[in-house]
């Protein structure tokens, strides 16, 4: 006998990457107690950065869809019911600038989590930030965005490996490497004894080793 289940399948996470700017989105979640709501809007922007006490969230989407307190952990859908992102951050007092974090970067983040309890991500020793590309530089490079390394600290794997700071990182391990999650995931996921980086410098492609520090469980 097939077993009966008692409500509705859960909803999936989509790959967000095929997001643009004034698609149609909705999030839901519990704002200032009130369950069960929905609200409308349009992704604002993507790729954005959110200063926090605890760091900087990057590559959040923008969306002008009411996020209030309350709002956050609920999912931000597609008009197909795909959960695009994970609420995640609004500014006060502002109106109509609320954030989520892509779904594809929660999804892989949740499975490590359910796995070891824990986000570990290995050492290289860059300072870095994902960039949108200039047209001239995009066709160059063959991609729209990259990470570019604004600093390399001494002594780390980054250094020994050969990057160097205003490096723009294309690939990791044949991944492209289009924003910061992008990195993130090859190392956190693979945690591979080396990395093959695909760097764009000085107007050429070259390749670089680099052996991450895996840290300590």
């Amino acid at each position: 006998m097939r077993a009966r289940h008692s409500g509705p399948p859960p909803l999936q996470l989509a790959d967000s990457r095929g997001l643009q700017v004034g698609q149609l989105v909705m999030a839901i979640g519990n704002p200032l107690g009130l369950e069960r709501s929905v609200s409308l809007g349009v992704v604002s922007a993507l790729f954005r950065e959110l200063p926090t006490r605890d760091g900087i969230l990057e590559g959040l989407i923008q969306t002008d869809a009411a996020v209030n307190p309350g709002h956050s952990g609920g999912p931000l859908l597609d008009m197909d019911g795909r959960v695009v992102g994970i609420n995640t951050a609004m500014l006060t007092p502002a109106r109509g600038i609320g954030f989520a974090v892509p779904a594809q970067t929660a999804s892989w983040v949740a499975a490590v989590l359910i796995q070891h309890g824990a986000v570990r991500r290995p050492y290289l020793g860059i300072r870095a930030r994902s960039e949108e590309l200039e047209p001239a530089l995009a066709r160059d490079a063959g991609q729209p965005r990259g990470v570019r390394v604004v600093g390399v600290e001494p002594g780390t794997p980054a250094a020994a490996g050969g990057l160097s700071g205003g490096d723009l990182l294309l690939a990791a391990n044949d991944a492209r490497v289009s924003t910061l999650d992008d990195l993130a995931r090859v190392l956190v996921l693979a945690r591979p004894a080396s990395v093959d980086v695909e760097v764009f410098r000085g107007g050429t492609r070259r390749h670089v080793v680099v052996r991450p520090q895996v840290q300590a469980a």
